[in-house]
């Protein structure tokens, strides 16, 4: 159950602690046990593209609510996040994954590596604290484990990454873990991300914005 508590005018929820919990755990696997730990470039842009993405999937309603924003902007900070919010997320964390090879000459797949191991860190621990709920199954007295899929998935994930140590590959594992999150959300009954509850085409949104985002950085990479 995700409790809550107001603390003056603000409302924390107990799942905000987890998702903190989780991201903070990641972010120290990141450094200190992930194959980029000697990589500090890389992990510099794969915390600006996180900071970015949070910060998008906050304010960004109000490009969504236009006409409510111009009449009351507070009204519209106050919406939570959705879908599209998410979405936009996405594709600001891969402009900021751009934006880094460019300027500063950071290897995409390095940065992709990184991003994908924070996601699958902290999924894996998020998940474990709030278990979201399956559908049930037809022909069964239970519904699907679906926070036993996720944590499966993610740990698949991080396996994998290990094993290709920063290659192109990162692109097709992280495409890959969206598209099956995709699948599991069909079986979920309130497909999330995270704090963000989403329609399960996020997922599958997400997996082809990577996708694409790989057929045409990897050969720009490889002629640089």
């Amino acid at each position: 159950m995700n409790q809550a508590w107001m603390v003056g005018p603000v409302l924390i929820q107990l799942h905000m602690l987890f998702a903190v919990a989780a991201f903070a755990a990641a972010f120290v696997l990141l450094r200190y046990f992930s194959p980029l730990k000697e990589d500090l470039p890389t992990r510099d842009g794969v915390q600006n593209a996180y900071l970015w993405g949070l910060f998008t999937l906050i304010f960004s309603t109000g490009l969504f609510q236009l006409p409510l924003l111009f009449r009351d902007p507070l009204v519209v900070l106050s919406y939570p996040s959705g879908t599209r919010e998410a979405a936009a997320a996405v594709i600001v964390m891969l402009t900021a994954v751009l934006y880094d090879m460019r300027k500063k000459g950071t290897n995409a797949a390095s940065l992709t590596h990184g991003i994908a191991f924070v996601l699958f860190s902290a999924d894996i621990v998020y998940t474990f604290f709030t278990q979201p709920a399956g559908m049930d199954i037809s022909w069964l007295p239970v519904p699907h484990p679906v926070a036993l899929y996720t944590m499966g998935v993610s740990f698949i994930g991080l396996v994998i990454l290990f094993r290709i140590n920063q290659s192109w590959w990162s692109y097709y594992v992280l495409a890959g873990w969206m598209l099956s999150q995709f699948l599991i959300s069909l079986a979920e009954r309130l497909p999330h991300f995270f704090l963000v509850t989403v329609q399960p085409g996020f997922y599958f949104f997400a997996g082809i914005c990577v996708l694409g985002f790989a057929i045409i950085i990897n050969p720009i990479q490889r002629q640089a």
